[in-house]
């Protein structure tokens, strides 16, 4: 089951879901352009290793309590494929959850859906997401 998973808001942002997991301390988000041609494009956020999680984070928002890590990708406008990626750890241990997709693939899904696994391109219902399952949060 996946960490990560990215939605389309009714405002028009992107949003970054994380899963529930106990005891999921969440250190960094980011999004890169994936993009051969070109300079490195990335957002990133980071939470200083201060424990816990946050159930979501809005892409070029920061969340209470994070910092600005790195902003040289300032929003989705060219198309192409992103990779989101976060960085963690249950316990000490390291855990990591990553979507590629694109803005198409966004503007495709259906309210209450949500792109989610490692290749970016499975839809899956966002409540169904949002589940806690101890399985997938073990490091």
């Amino acid at each position: 089951m996946p960490l990560l998973a990215v939605e389309a808001t009714d405002s028009g942002t992107v949003r970054l879901l994380i899963a529930p997991c106990r005891d999921f301390d969440v250190y960094q988000v980011s999004v890169i352009r994936d993009d051969d041609e070109g300079e490195l494009e990335m957002w990133a956020v980071s939470s200083n290793l201060s424990p816990g999680s946050p159930g979501e984070v809005e892409l070029f928002s920061t969340p209470s309590g994070w910092h600005v890590y790195e902003s040289t990708l300032r929003d989705l406008s060219r198309p192409g494929k992103y990779v989101a990626n976060l960085d963690g750890a249950v316990k000490g241990s390291s855990l990591e959850g990553r979507v590629v997709f694109t803005v198409e693939k966004l503007q495709a899904l259906n309210a209450g859906e949500v792109v989610t696994g490692i290749s970016g391109d499975k839809i899956m219902d966002r409540s169904e997401f949002m589940k806690a399952d101890a399985k997938r949060c073990d490091a």
